[in-house]
């Protein structure tokens, strides 16, 4: 899979409906393989957190979650087909899971809202196979018997596809600690994307999305919540931008 680098790491050049057929098709012969979707936060973040940088590190594949990946591709000259988020790519997973009989495990969330969103996706794919659903509060302080506990109930499943939804930087920190121990299919970080399915969260308009301007949406509905994610992360993630912009330019003068 060609994938353009930047910000220190590898970033699949695919679309949304490539990468639910070739990551379904990875699950239908159970291979784990370990899927995170990058977007101007968490770039922000891989500067501080070090273990959230080797978990992006040992991913298998990294997708452009947010718009401003794919507009940096295009500045650089190697163009990102699209924008390709976890919360875009779960519900077509879950369409490829009912067409070649995959099962389904979700873990994350909350005890009112993972069932919901549960619920909602069977009414659009109602054969789907939905094997479990765990929806612990996840404390990295808590005596390693509660993760193995849960890592027993995820394997004893069968997944094919498991989908988590701690929120960044926890899921892909869990994934990264448990991925040798996980005996399932692909296993992809989706953030909030239970709220959206749930209703519990409403997601921005089309248009905001393809502009790049669901960030806006989220801070005006939850400004109490993400105002420093978005506003400190931004201006974060430019600052990251420029200097990688001036690194490139420089290299390119170098070798002309």
């Amino acid at each position: 899979m060609k994938t353009v680098r930047m910000f220190g790491i590898s970033v699949a050049s695919i679309t949304l409906s490539e990468a639910s057929e070739v990551f379904s098709e990875m699950a239908r012969k159970k291979e784990t393989r370990v899927i995170f979707t990058a977007n101007a936060e968490h770039i922000a973040l891989l500067t501080s957190n070090r273990e959230f940088q080797k978990a992006y590190h040992e991913a298998d594949f990294v997708l452009a979650d947010g718009m401003p990946l794919v507009w940096f591709s295009r500045l650089i000259g190697e163009r990102l087909p699209e924008r390709v988020t976890g919360s875009d790519l779960l519900p077509e997973l879950c369409r490829m899971a009912e067409r070649k009989s995959l099962k389904v495990f979700f873990l994350g969330g909350t005890e009112d809202v993972t069932p919901k969103a549960i619920e909602n996706l069977l009414k659009r794919f109602p054969s789907m196979n939905v094997v479990g659903f765990a929806t612990p509060w996840i404390d990295f302080a808590h005596d390693e018997k509660i993760h193995s506990d849960l890592l027993e109930t995820i394997n004893q499943s069968g997944a094919d596809i498991v989908f988590i939804g701690f929120g960044a930087p926890k899921q892909e920190i869990w994934i990264a600690r448990n991925q040798k121990k996980l005996k399932t299919g692909i296993v992809l970080a989706v953030g909030g994307t239970f709220d959206f399915l749930a209703g519990k969260t409403i997601r921005a308009p089309l248009w905001m999305q393809k502009t790049g301007l669901e960030w806006f949406w989220r801070l005006i509905h939850e400004p109490k919540r993400l105002w420093r994610r978005y506003l400190i992360g931004n201006v974060i993630f430019l600052l990251i931008a420029w200097n990688e912009c001036q690194k490139k330019y420089k290299n390119d003068l170098h070798f002309k």
